[in-house]
């Protein structure tokens, strides 16, 4: 088990990753991603926004394949409400006091209740996925295996296939989507391929290496097209989307290859992959995301300029570096304001 945990926390470290890489692009460089051009710059760029959604999709995964065979602990839940307040309070406090921004009563309000005003959409649904985790999985008990195939079936033809060849998401939501990856894992976890050779890490992973890199090819090969047809140009990442076929078999491929790793238990990698949500909590904070964008980082000053390939492997390292170093300094000072609650418990009781 602590050989698989350590391939699947690797995993995690790099879905966080995908997912830095993805707004480097997406926030920082929105405008370069709209031109209807050819140039090494946005292709490069193209491929920092190819993983964002495959990140996400990889997130849900591995929270799936691991709820899917555990307890809810209200603990836990409570754990993830206080993180994810914790940053979206101390985002105002540094856009406040660090940045000079002014905050009206109604910021000051959501952000002080991140999770039900949906300040990270993710993070809301991320929290109820883990409190609804217990009925999903008496729903997947009392289903069996050949129910449970069929629904995975249905839901792919609804929500995978028909959005890839008709771009219309059909009942769709992000909640749904997680629901449905939460069901793809479990499936996995409950009822593993016994097929001779194809329990090779290896072998997932170099199908979903194949996958990413025909899905980047998609992506160029409709920036050449655009320039001939601009209509097709502008829809050069179509297929880079969370539930369209090649992103959806990409970190299904991944996600196979990962939890079959045999890799020694690694400790360093195991607290670096346990900051992984702060780093997701602290760059995608909203109120943040102006200034850590164009005033930190200063994206738009090396746009167009040769500096912007080095600087964007900087600034991601340096944004999930920071935010795991953060995280971590966060869970030990939780760990002493929790040590002393109890020793005032047991001082009580006494």
């Amino acid at each position: 088990m602590k050989q698989r945990k350590t391939g699947i926390e690797l995993l995690r470290i790099f879905a966080m990753l995908l997912i830095v890489m993805h707004h480097y692009a997406q926030i920082g460089c929105e405008a370069l991603m709209e031109t209807n051009v050819v140039s090494g710059e946005k292709i490069y760029m193209q491929f920092f926004f190819l993983g964002g959604k495959l990140g996400q999709n990889l997130f849900i995964l591995i929270t799936g394949y691991f709820l899917c065979m555990s307890q809810r602990r209200w603990g836990k839940v409570l754990s993830l409400v206080v993180q994810v307040t914790t940053y979206s309070v101390l985002s105002m406090l540094i856009v406040a006091y660090c940045f000079g921004g002014s905050l009206n009563i109604l910021t000051i309000v959501r952000h002080c209740f991140p999770l039900v005003f949906l300040i990270y959409p993710f993070a809301t649904y991320y929290v109820l996925l883990y409190i609804f985790s217990p009925y999903l999985n008496a729903m997947i008990e009392g289903m069996g295996q050949k129910k449970h195939k069929e629904l995975l079936l249905i839901g792919a033809v609804v929500w995978i296939v028909i959005p890839t060849l008709t771009s219309e998401n059909v009942g769709m939501s992000d909640l749904i989507w997680y629901v449905y990856l939460y069901l793809v894992s479990a499936y996995i976890r409950k009822y593993p391929i016994e097929k001779e050779g194809w329990n090779r890490a290896g072998k997932w992973i170099l199908l979903g290496i194949g996958m990413y890199g025909l899905t980047f090819l998609s992506v160029i090969v409709f920036d050449f097209i655009g320039l001939k047809i601009p209509a097709v140009g502008m829809k050069a990442t179509y297929f880079v989307s969370q539930n369209k076929i090649p992103i959806f078999m990409t970190s299904v491929f991944l996600f196979m290859g990962f939890i079959r790793l045999e890799l020694k238990a690694n400790k360093l990698i195991c607290k670096i992959a346990s900051g992984t949500f702060g780093v997701f909590l602290i760059h995608m904070a909203p109120l943040l995301i102006p200034y850590l964008w164009n005033r930190v980082l200063k994206v738009p000053e090396y746009m167009g300029t040769n500096q912007i390939y080095i600087h964007a492997l900087i600034s991601v390292l340096m944004i999930f570096t920071v935010g795991v170093i953060v995280e971590l300094i966060r869970q030990w000072v939780m760990s002493i304001i929790h040590k002393g609650i109890a020793m005032v418990a047991t001082k009580k009781q006494e």
